[in-house]
């Protein structure tokens, strides 16, 4: 009679959904994993200090050349389109959210790239792949799990894949996971149970 069952919640995998009347691909419940990983961000404590301490080591004094000396053109042209305030943001949003992004301007007839600069990943959506398997396009919304019917997220093509008139394309930053294919996991997947555990324990002491 003393004997109880509890149903503890176990892990899920964020979950990669197509459908048929929507140009993009979702990720995550109410299509926002890229929150979720910001939130607990947020509230663990643990977990941040991780991710800062990875992502500065990670830059560690920035970007530089072994053959400046040689190469000195295309590295003054390199360290003038990749700032040090962009590649620090790309490195943040590539350890926290798994995947990071830059956006390229080009100059007209898309012969060379005025301006490289950070996008924020959590504001994109991947389109979907044509029959080779490309991913030509990304969708941009500022607030994806607020989303209206009637919004229309502005699309954005893919490194390589714009038009001659299309100056702007979306270079992204992702590593190959096993089981992903439109978006990556951070590395730190595992443990988000525990950041998670970590945010509820403080806030059962402060209650």
């Amino acid at each position: 009679n003393n004997i109880h069952v509890l149903n503890l919640g176990s892990y899920e995998a964020p979950e990669v959904k197509e459908e048929y009347n929507k140009d993009w691909i979702s990720w995550g419940a109410d299509n926002d994993y890229f929150g979720r990983l910001i939130d607990l961000d947020l509230s663990s404590p643990t977990n941040s200090r991780c991710n800062n301490g990875i992502a500065d080591m990670i830059y560690g004094r920035g970007l530089e050349s072994s053959n400046s000396d040689l190469f000195p053109e295309d590295y003054v042209r390199m360290k003038k389109l990749l700032k040090p305030k962009d590649v620090r943001r790309l490195i943040i949003d590539r350890k926290k959210l798994g995947q990071g992004a830059l956006k390229l301007t080009y100059a007209k007839g898309k012969k060379k790239i005025l301006k490289v600069s950070h996008f924020p990943m959590e504001t994109l959506r991947a389109g979907k792949a044509d029959s080779k398997g490309f991913i030509k396009k990304y969708f941009y919304h500022p607030d994806w799990k607020n989303i209206k019917p009637n919004d229309k997220p502005r699309a954005i093509a893919s490194f390589g894949h714009g038009s001659k008139s299309e100056i702007e394309e979306m270079y992204i930053v992702k590593p190959y996971r096993s089981g992903f294919y439109y978006y990556s996991t951070p590395d730190y997947q595992a443990c988000l149970q525990y950041a998670d555990l970590e945010c509820e324990v403080s806030n059962f002491h402060i209650s």
